[in-house]
């Protein structure tokens, strides 16, 4: 019976044969490494095994820079070696768990919403885990002047508005809508 891997893989083939790339192999290495966000895998002992270019940019160093270092010392959060880290618990519990945290980086603070998931040899065995990491700065941007305007209203000044200009797309519909 087929793994769900190779499932997975015949489906990535199948998918390129019919968009006119047949022969051509394309790797999973490949695919992480132009997703526009962080996405690092990790061994059982939370070594870095891979790091996207996105992922080494955040941290200020090399994908290849990034392999071997602990992922702790490249994201730097407050989950990081703590019960929760969103790999940590994705490894013990063989599941997928995400979360908001803040990573301490070369450029500053950045809040982020990471979710680990954890990796599996052939025979299902957990190997490691793999994060990706999205930044949710402008969230929290939105959150915090939304919480400004409540508690505005709180305090009588029912005036008080939202500078929209502040905010694109969703977020400016949103603060518009308050």
């Amino acid at each position: 019976m087929a793994t769900t891997r190779t499932k997975k893989a015949a489906a990535v083939k199948t998918a390129a044969a019919k968009a006119g790339q047949s022969g051509s192999e394309v790797s999973c290495e490949e695919i992480l490494g132009n997703v526009p966000t962080p996405v690092m895998a990790v061994d059982r002992e939370f070594n870095v095994i891979y790091m996207n270019d996105a992922g080494a940019a955040a941290v200020g160093r090399t994908p290849e820079a990034c392999v071997g270092q602990k992922c702790s010392s490249l994201f730097n959060t407050a989950h990081c070696n703590t019960a929760d880290c969103q790999v940590a618990k994705a490894m013990q519990q063989n599941s997928i768990f995400t979360d908001d945290t803040v990573a301490k980086l070369p450029s500053g603070e950045l809040p982020i919403r990471c979710t680990g998931l954890p990796l599996k040899d052939a025979d299902g065995n957990v190997i490691g885990g793999l994060e990706y990491v999205v930044d949710i700065s402008k969230e929290m941007e939105v959150t915090t002047e939304l919480g400004d305007l409540v508690q505005a209203a709180v305090e009588g000044k029912l005036a008080a508005r939202a500078d929209v200009d502040k905010f694109e797309g969703n977020y400016q519909r949103i603060v518009q809508g308050v």
